[in-house]
């Protein structure tokens, strides 16, 4: 067999015996991987039910507490409409009051300042009386 042929035959083998030991290599890495992967699988099997449950629960209690204060908000509606209806007859009261009391407040103070005015007078003449 010629030389060439040989050394063709050897590098033939090198290169395939690197091969093999690179996808020796390759099938052990994966091999961990899928191990690896095999665990996480089943942790999270074990442990995803329970926080599914937990999260139901959680979503079941959020909706009865929702339902709660709906019907709450259904009770205190007719209230919060009555303070409502209150707070505009009083806003309006105050309203024609003011304007009213405007009218009014002149001549009643002009009353006041009189009557004090008499109450004076009376008081001069009583105690000029006694004296």
């Amino acid at each position: 067999m010629p030389l060439s042929v040989s050394i063709a035959i050897w590098a033939v083998v090198l290169i395939l015996a690197a091969v093999a030991i690179f996808l020796i290599r390759l099938l052990s890495q994966l091999t961990k991987l899928g191990r690896e992967g095999e665990t996480a699988l089943r942790t999270l099997n074990d442990k995803l039910p329970p926080l599914i449950d937990r999260a139901d629960e959680i979503l079941h209690k959020a909706d009865k507490a929702i339902d709660r204060v709906e019907a709450t908000m259904d009770e205190i509606e007719p209230a919060i409409q009555l303070v409502r209806l209150g707070g505009q007859l009083f806003s309006s009261a105050r309203i024609k009051v003011s304007a009213n009391l405007g009218k009014w407040i002149m001549p009643v103070l002009a009353g006041i300042k009189a009557g004090k005015a008499i109450v004076g007078s009376i008081r001069k003449q009583c105690s000029s009386n006694d004296a």
